[in-house]
């Protein structure tokens, strides 16, 4: 499976995913192979990548440093788009622009609009599109703040779109703590962290990665 990780903000929080990720399969004995765009040269270089990929093997592609043309290929050759939303104030106008409180879409933001045609490349040669997912990162001072209104406005958005919304990281300071899946006595922050990222993997509807958890105590 080949997961495309991005932060619709640039946030660096995705490559904090991405490492917690990594350690997770690690754990499951799953073959996985992390690529970011910061250590990739060109876009020949990476479908040298790409051509590596066996249906048993995870590639996680993690998307940094916005490099359009690699970003652009990283998501047509993919099953999976993974969005990370961290700041929701410029996020949504990201995603969507609208018009009025009641949050009607009046056109793509510029987000979603890069995603759409990266969508229209990709059926230009492949049936089987990717598929898109929206993933919430609340920091612990923004869940005092305006969560419910945010989380209507971004399904709103999200159904017109055509993406899905999944619950991402709570407290993104909880993954600087080295490897979630080998400390001896974590605490409560890295615990939720922890299930999270499981979460996340499940949220990949890969029915290896369910498999492995299934039939795994992590």
């Amino acid at each position: 499976m080949i997961i495309t990780l991005d932060s619709i903000s640039g946030s660096k929080s995705v490559a904090k995913i991405a490492a917690q990720l990594q350690f997770l399969f690690h754990k499951l004995e799953i073959d996985c192979l992390t690529i970011a765009d910061k250590n990739i040269a060109d876009v020949q270089q990476l479908d040298q990548y790409l051509l590596s990929y066996k249906r048993n093997k995870i590639f996680l592609l993690v998307s940094l440093d916005n490099k359009v043309e690699i970003k652009s290929e990283m998501i047509i050759n993919s099953h999976l788009l993974c969005s990370f939303a961290d700041d929701f104030v410029n996020d949504i106008q990201k995603i969507a622009i609208s018009a009025d409180k009641k949050f009607d879409i009046v056109k793509p933001g510029s987000y979603s609009g890069f995603i759409w045609e990266q969508k229209k490349i990709r059926a230009q040669y492949t049936k089987n599109t990717f598929e898109w997912a929206i993933y919430k990162n609340y920091s612990a001072a923004y869940l005092k703040g305006m969560r419910t209104e945010s989380e209507i406005v971004l399904r709103k958005v999200a159904r017109k779109i055509g993406a899905r919304v999944e619950q991402g990281i709570t407290n993104i300071s909880s993954l600087e703590q080295g490897n979630l899946f080998s400390l001896t006595n974590p605490n409560i922050h890295q615990i939720v962290a922890k299930q999270e990222i499981i979460n996340i993997a499940k949220s990949f509807k890969s029915d290896l990665i369910r498999e492995k958890l299934f039939n795994k105590k992590i």
